[in-house]
């Protein structure tokens, strides 16, 4: 049969139209169906950021009053890095690096990769999972040093003095 090229793109036109609508209505056979997963939505529930407590240990490693000292591993261990209470506010911790020769850690961004923490001074510090203060948190009573929470162990962003009761008009308390 000698169709014309007309005629031949109708036929096409037609075929691949019932296929398609054949696919949508569930009469394609299945090698031409899309996935029944393609249309399926899961919803995510909002989960408020939370606080958490980390008060361990009395102070120790922090070498100066009215600091804030983060720690490359556990319990105030290897490459340590200070922070004067002075500015307050740490708003992204990958601008820093842990001080070299200071064992394991030196050199390395402090972001992201401290697993303990100590605060040197009156007031409550915060440590937060993002930057600019935001994301989970953990917190620090003043004099007191602890392991990060397994959320924030090698994901912190952001630490700040964060008390307004204590230091009123310091940090973002």
């Amino acid at each position: 049969m000698n169709l014309s090229p007309l005629r031949r793109r109708s036929g096409l036109l037609a075929g691949a139209t019932t296929l398609a609508l054949g696919g949508l209505l569930g009469l394609a056979p299945a090698s031409h169906a899309a996935p029944s997963s393609a249309h399926t939505v899961q919803a995510v529930a909002y989960q408020p950021a939370t606080s958490t407590g980390i008060s361990e240990w009395t102070t120790s490693r922090c070498n100066s009053v009215n600091w804030f000292c983060l720690y490359y591993n556990l319990d105030g261990t290897q490459a340590g890095w200070g922070y004067p209470h002075a500015d307050a506010n740490v708003h992204d911790l990958n601008n820093y690096r842990f001080p070299s020769n200071d064992g394991p850690g030196s050199g390395q961004v402090v972001g992201n990769n401290a697993e303990s923490a100590e605060n040197k001074s009156n007031c409550n510090v915060g440590i937060w999972y993002s930057a600019d203060f935001s994301g989970d948190s953990d917190w620090l009573s003043p004099w007191r040093g602890g392991n990060l929470s397994s959320g924030l162990i090698d994901n912190e962003r952001s630490i700040a003095v964060d008390d307004s009761s204590r230091c009123p008009g310091i940090g973002i308390g």
